[in-house]
C-alpha cells in the first residue's frame, strides 16, 4: 500500500493547495474523507507517541479552534509562563451562526493547521500556505493580537517570510486603541527591546522607540516591526489616518528593501477619522511599486500643499476611491501621474457641501463630465470605471430636479477596451454613447422612469452598436420604484409586476441578462431580521420581495484574527523545531 506522505512533494503540495484554496461551491461536510478529520486520525494512528500539538505548532490567532477538536482539554495544561498570554474571545460563541455562514474561509485555515500536526513532511508544505494571508480584521482595542503574531514572526522568522497579505484593522469599537494589553513577560520585553536596537535605527529615533514601547504599544511601530520581518509581502490593509508614517520613515533609513515587494496597498476609511489627509500616505505611494491602492475616508486638494507627483511616475493601475473629498484638479494630477490605469473606481464622493467634513473647507469635486475628461490619457488601457455620488439612494425629494441638475457624461466611445461601467441614472443623458466592447452596465441609484433608457439599450444592442454587451442591471430602493415613481406610465390594466416584466422582455431573445435590483446600502437590504416587523404594509420601503427579485445577501467578515492567536499564544518556548516522530 501506498501511503500519501511517499508520493512526491510536488504532488503533495499540488493537493495541499486544494485545501488552502478550496471551491467555495463544492460541499465537503458530508465527506467521510474530510480533510480536517483525516490528519487527527493519522495523527493518532502513528506508532509512536506523538508530542503535545500546541508544542508541535502553535495556533495562529486567525485560526479558530477546530468544532471537532478530540483533544481532551482535561489533559492539556499551559505553562504557568503563558497564562498571561491566554486570549479568549468571548463573542466567539455568540457569533457561532455567522461562523457556519463564512466558515469555508475559516475551515481552509483549521485543516491547513491540522495538516501541519500531521508529520514533519506536511508541516513543511502546509505551513507556506497557513502563513500566505494573515488577516487580523476587527481585533480589539489592546492590540494584542497584533502584538502576538508580531512576537511570534520576531522569534521565529522563517514563517515571516511566508506572509503575502496582511491585514491589520481594529475592531470599530475600539477606535482609539484605548484599552492596554496584558503585561508582557521578561522574555517577550526583552525579545521586543533587541528587535527594535536591531534596526539600527539613528539614535534619537532609537531613543523615541523605546520610550514610546516603554509607556504602550504603538500600532504603527508593532505594524513596521512585523513588515520588516515580511520580505514578501504583497498586499497591505491597515486603518487610513491611524497608520503614521514616521516609524516607517525612519525604517527606511536603514533598511530600504522593507516593503518593496508590495504591490497592493488598502487604507481602510473610519468614521473618527473622516477626512485624514491623503498626503500622509505620498511617500508610500510614490516610493513602492504598487499595483493597486484602495483608500477610503481621505481628502485630496491642491492648495495648501499641491501633489508632487511627476507625470507617468506611478506604478499604478488600479484606483479605488471611497467616500473621498478629492478636488477636480488633484485628481487630475493623480491620474497623470500613473503610467498606466485599467481599473478606476470612484464611489460616494461628496455632491452636497453640507456632508463634508467640518475639518474640510469646501471643496469643488469634479463632476462626472470632468471625470471622463480626466481619464482621457488612459482611454486606450482603461476596462473598468465605477463613479457614483454619495446621495442616499432613499432620498427622493425633489428628485426629478436633482437629475436634470446633474452634469451627464459625454461619448464614451472613445474609451476602446472599457468592458465594465457603473454609473448612477442622474449622469447619464437620455441617449448615452457607448463603446462597442460594453460587456457589464450597471446603473445605480435609479429614481425616475428607466423605460427609455431600457428601450434605447436594447435597440442599440439588436442593431449591433453593443454586441459585447451581456448584462444591466438597474439598481433601486424598492425593485419596482423605476416603475412607480415620477416619469413612469403604467400601462392601463396593467399590475407593476407585468410593467416590470414588459420592461424586463426588451432584450427577450437577446444575450442580454437584464434586471432591476435593490440597491444594496438602503435599509432594507441591511436590517436585521429583527427589524422586519417595523415595516409595515404601506411602507414604500417594505422588505416583502414581491416579485422574488432580491437574491442573496453576502455574509460578513472572516473569522482570522479569532484564529491566529490562539498558535500565538503557545509559542512562548514551543516552536517547531521540537522533534516529530514521522
Amino acid at each position: 500500500m501506498v501511503h500519501i506522505q511517499d508520493l512526491p512533494r510536488e504532488l503533495l503540495l499540488h493537493i495541499l493547495s486544494f485545501v488552502a484554496h478550496r471551491d467555495p461551491f463544492e460541499d465537503l461536510s458530508d465527506s467521510p474523507d474530510k480533510i480536517t478529520k483525516k490528519p487527527k486520525e493519522n495523527a493518532k494512528n502513528q506508532s509512536q507517541p506523538q508530542p503535545r500539538t500546541d508544542e508541535l505548532f502553535p495556533r495562529p490567532p486567525y485560526v479558530p479552534e477546530d468544532e471537532d477538536d478530540e483533544t481532551d482539554e482535561e489533559e492539556w495544561e499551559p505553562a504557568e509562563e503563558d497564562d498571561e498570554d491566554q486570549w479568549v474571545d468571548e463573542t466567539d460563541e455568540e457569533d457561532s451562526e455567522d461562523a457556519k455562514e463564512r466558515g469555508l474561509q475559516t475551515e481552509e485555515m483549521i485543516d491547513l493547521y491540522n495538516l501541519c500536526l500531521v508529520c514533519r513532511l506536511f508541516r513543511e508544505l502546509a505551513q507556506p500556505l497557513l502563513y500566505e494571508t494573515v488577516d487580523l480584521s476587527g481585533f480589539p482595542g489592546d492590540l494584542w493580537n497584533l502584538i502576538s503574531i508580531t512576537r511570534t514572526v520576531l522569534r521565529r522568522p522563517s514563517l515571516g517570510e511566508h506572509i503575502r497579505s496582511l491585514s491589520v484593522l481594529p475592531d470599530h469599537d475600539h477606535h482609539i486603541f484605548g484599552r492596554s494589553p496584558p503585561p508582557l513577560t521578561a522574555d517577550d520585553r526583552k525579545l521586543f527591546t533587541s528587535a527594535i536596537r536591531g534596526l539600527r535605527l539613528a539614535k534619537e529615533h532609537e531613543r523615541d522607540w523605546l520610550r514610546i514601547f516603554k509607556q504602550d504599544f504603538d500600532y504603527s511601530q508593532m505594524i513596521v516591526l512585523l513588515v520588516k520581518n515580511a520580505p514578501s509581502l504583497r498586499m497591505l490593509t491597515v486603518a487610513g489616518g491611524y497608520f503614521a508614517m514616521e516609524p516607517l520613515r525612519q525604517v527606511w533609513q536603514r533598511h530600504p528593501a522593507v516593503l518593496s515587494k508590495l504591490e497592493d496597498l488598502w487604507l481602510e476609511g473610519d468614521e473618527l477619522l473622516k477626512g485624514y489627509p491623503f498626503l500622509f500616505y505620498e511617500e508610500m505611494i510614490s516610493r513602492l511599486q504598487l499595483r493597486s491602492i484602495k483608500i477610503e475616508e481621505a481628502h485630496l486638494t491642491d492648495d495648501p500643499d499641491p501633489l508632487c507627483w511627476a507625470p507617468q511616475s506611478l506604478t499604478i493601475s488600479r484606483i479605488g476611491l471611497h467616500l473621498c473629498h478629492i478636488d477636480a484638479p488633484s485628481l487630475t494630477k493623480l491620474l497623470r501621474a500613473c503610467r498606466t490605469v485599467t481599473h478606476f473606481d470612484y464611489d460616494n464622493f461628496t455632491a452636497d457641501p453640507a456632508e463634508r467634513p467640518h475639518n474640510l473647507r469646501p471643496v469643488r469635486e469634479a463632476t462626472a463630465p470632468e471625470l471622463c475628461a480626466a481619464l482621457l490619457p488612459h482611454k486606450d488601457t482603461l476596462e473598468y470605471v465605477s463613479m457614483t455620488f454619495n446621495r442616499e439612494p432613499q432620498e427622493r425629494e425633489n428628485i426629478e430636479a436633482y437629475v436634470a441638475r446633474q452634469a451627464k457624461i459625454g461619448s464614451l466611445r472613445d474609451f476602446p477596451v472599457l468592458r465594465r461601467l457603473t454609473i448612477q441614472q442622474a449622469f447619464l443623458p437620455p441617449e448615452p454613447q457607448f463603446p462597442p466592447t460594453l460587456e457589464e452596465l450597471t446603473i445605480e441609484d435609479c429614481n425616475v422612469s428607466v423605460r427609455e433608457l431600457a428601450q434605447y439599450l436594447a435597440t442599440e444592442h439588436r442593431q449591433g452598436r453593443l454586441p459585447a454587451l451581456k448584462a444591466v442591471k438597474m439598481l433601486a430602493v424598492d425593485v419596482t420604484d423605476p416603475i412607480k415613481l415620477p416619469g413612469q406610465e403604467i400601462p392601463f390594466g396593467q399590475t407593476p409586476e407585468q410593467c416590470f416584466r414588459s420592461i424586463r422582455d426588451l432584450f427577450k431573445d437577446t444575450s442580454v441578462d437584464f434586471d432591476i435590483c435593490p440597491h444594496d446600502l438602503c435599509p432594507q437590504n441591511v436590517a436585521d431580521e429583527s427589524d422586519l416587523d417595523d415595516y409595515s404594509d404601506d411602507d414604500p420601503y417594505d422588505l416583502t420581495d414581491e416579485y422574488g427579485l432580491l437574491g442573496t445577501r453576502e455574509g460578513g467578515n472572516s473569522l482570522f484574527s479569532a484564529l491566529l492567536m490562539q498558535a500565538m499564544r503557545a509559542q512562548g518556548g514551543h516552536y517547531m523545531d521540537d522533534e516529530i516522530d514521522e
